[in-house]
């Protein structure tokens, strides 16, 4: 018939005559005749997504190459012959942009620690813990219980090229490759002030004649790719960088710390010569949300002033970087309840230091400050002394929260969080109680009180789970009291800061004699 055409379909030896009427001969239509061919050839091919696997070539013996892709059903006539290509992936698209499409497959989910509070993807509640909270697909990114894992689906649809662990498409390294030179692990670092790289020289990329011989080093500091020089138009740019310079020294050797928002380094005023601590955030490595939450610890830090909170000197700020320099301490709470014999405090040394906390705490509260992630590694102390002054630091999840009022935003490390924000539920001021509690629980003890896989309320309820005779029967009446107090599931039946701090555990002489030689040092 004149309008039909026939034309024949091959896939590796198989080979057979098809028709369609030429009017109605689409790419689509094609394609589904394509798919009807290879489901009647080979019936049992166990193929899922057939049609986004296949891609069509007709035979052209005047070309040099073959086969030639068909993209248009103009491009097949009567007599060509149509070789079918089944691909390894299903694809996205036809044509020569054609992409692999995720296929579903099973999770490869290994245990990972999360750094800020997670939910599961699975039952939708947080993930419990301090460490190794839960499962990460190394595929997808999702994330799950290890209670959830078994009733997990095999659905993970990782695109081809994705980078393990995180989800995301890998990237190419921009720029040249780097040499063994300039690599972090080969870069000189000292405290010779003549020898330490020059703080705007790392920012700016400045390669002057005063800091030439340095200049290898500086761009292994600086990072690869873009936004590593002066562009045109930096002049602000570098006048912050030199500002920061001239008043502060880093060391880039000495890093005190990292968490959420980079690195924090030791450092140096320059004129005082202060110790001092500078927090680090490179803009173009951190989420824009990272960098949010490190403007509000400043925001609130800036409107603070009081012994037990840490002092925020200063903050510079580049197009690339953002320099937060606060009060250096000695240590943490976490590092002095680990260093200690028992791996926990005594209670006379819990005492002293929970005072402080409740005292820094009823000042945040005045002003309606709630710190939302207290854990006693963001209790700093100021020395290596057994009675040190403590002062709370790390204000990133911090909330401005009203007497009566409540929030819902995800905030915290969930070891530390009360049931009413692991649930997603809204949260007031009480929320710091609830962490005080495992604080005190954790200083005395040395392990957390609750298991990620059970329930808080029957926890709570257990009294020989939450105090097993090792090490509880040395500890007095009182404080188990006090922990139980403040571990109250019902928000409304929480102790107050104030009422917290009148509890018979924090009244007793040996403990107002001990604050009070810390007010006479």
């Amino acid at each position: 018939m004149e309008d039909e055409v026939t034309f024949m379909f091959q896939l590796g030896v198989l080979r057979d005559v098809a028709s369609a009427p030429a009017h109605a001969l689409t790419l689509a239509h094609l394609k589904d005749l394509a798919v009807k061919f290879v489901h009647e050839k080979i019936p049992d091919n166990g193929l899922n997504r057939l049609p986004d696997r296949i891609l069509l070539f007709r035979h052209d013996y005047c070309s040099p190459n073959v086969l030639q892709l068909v993209n248009s059903a103009s491009d097949i006539t009567d007599e060509t012959l149509v070789e079918i290509v089944l691909t390894a992936n299903p694809l996205l698209c036809d044509g020569e942009g054609a992409e692999s499409a995720p296929i579903p497959r099973p999770h490869a989910l290994a245990v990972h620690s999360y750094k800020a509070p997670t939910f599961c993807d699975f039952c939708g509640e947080m993930l419990f813990g301090l460490v190794r909270q839960g499962l990460k697909c190394e595929g997808c990114g999702l994330n799950y219980h290890k209670r959830c894992a078994v009733k997990v689906p095999s659905n993970c649809e990782a695109p081809v090229g994705t980078s393990a662990g995180g989800g995301a498409p890998a990237r190419r390294a921009s720029g040249a490759p780097r040499s063994p030179s300039r690599s972090s692990t080969h870069s000189h670092a000292s405290r010779d002030d003549s020898l330490v790289r020059r703080l705007a020289d790392l920012v700016t990329g400045n390669n002057s004649e005063e800091s030439a011989g340095g200049a290898e080093a500086e761009e292994g500091v600086e990072g690869e790719g873009e936004g590593a020089g002066v562009s045109g138009g930096g002049a602000g740019r570098a006048g912050r960088a030199a500002e920061m310079a001239q008043l502060y020294q880093i060391y880039p050797d000495e890093v005190l710390g990292s968490g959420q928002f980079g690195i924090v380094y030791g450092g140096l005023h320059r004129r005082t010569q202060r110790p001092v601590a500078i927090k680090v955030i490179d803009k173009l490595r951190f989420p824009t949300k990272q960098e949010a939450q490190l403007k509000n610890e400043v925001a609130i830090l800036q409107n603070l002033s009081h012994p037990g909170v840490v002092n925020l000197e200063r903050m510079f700020e580049t197009p690339e970087r953002i320099f937060v320099v606060m009060e250096k301490l000695k240590g943490d709470m976490l590092e002095m309840i680990l260093s200690h014999e028992k791996g926990r405090l005594t209670e006379r040394i819990t005492k002293f230091l929970v005072a402080q906390i409740l005292v820094a705490l009823k000042h945040l509260h005045e002003k309606n400050i709630v710190h939302c992630d207290l854990k006693p590694e963001n209790v700093l102390l100021s020395s290596d002394d057994e009675f040190p002054q403590v002062k709370l630091c790390d204000f990133g999840f911090a909330r401005i929260i009203g007497e009566k009022s409540f929030r819902r935003s995800v905030v915290g490390t969930p070891a530390y969080l009360a049931p009413e924000v692991l649930r997603n539920k809204g949260y007031n001021r009480s929320l710091d109680m609830w962490s005080v509690g495992v604080i005190v629980y954790v200083s005395l003890s040395g392990t957390f009180p609750f298991n990620e896989d059970e329930d808080i309320n029957e926890q709570i309820q257990n009294a020989a789970f939450m105090y097993p005779p090792t090490p509880w029967r040395e500890i007095s009446a009182e404080a188990i009291d006090l922990i139980n107090n403040l571990l109250q599931v019902k928000q409304r039946k929480r102790l107050s800061v104030d009422k917290c701090a009148a509890h018979a555990w924090l009244q007793t002489r040996e403990a107002w004699l001990d604050l009070r030689a810390l007010e006479e040092c």
